[in-house]
């Protein structure tokens, strides 16, 4: 149990470090409320984003690895920030990143 919650918390850290590099701004990680959890919550310009990161071994096991109940969970998370949303007039998006020891991958309006 342990090692799988060090291995999210590098894999955050790694997607958090990759995001600066691509110019975001981290506004929030590990955001959790009564609605759930958001792992980053990043800004570049008008857009927000809102990322579920993963820690996967190999690239075979991407596709089964967020689930509806998360897909669910993250999204009503993230209605907390309508208000920052419509007062900045920003666009929403909701990515995820994929972080093993050999790549990082981000997809873009994952769902």
């Amino acid at each position: 149990m342990k090692y799988t919650y060090y291995k999210g918390i590098i894999a955050e850290n790694f997607a958090k470090m990759f995001l600066k590099l691509k110019f975001y701004r981290i506004l929030k990680s590990r955001d959790k409320s009564h609605l759930g959890e958001i792992d980053i919550v990043a800004r570049r310009g008008r857009i927000i984003i809102f990322v579920e990161v993963k820690f996967r071994d190999n690239k075979a096991e991407l596709s089964e690895s967020i689930r509806r109940r998360q897909i669910d969970r993250i999204r009503k998370s993230a209605i907390r920030y309508q208000p920052l949303i419509e007062k900045e007039n920003l666009v929403g998006r909701f990515d995820v990143i994929y972080v093993s020891w050999f790549f990082i991958k981000h997809i873009k309006n994952a769902f």
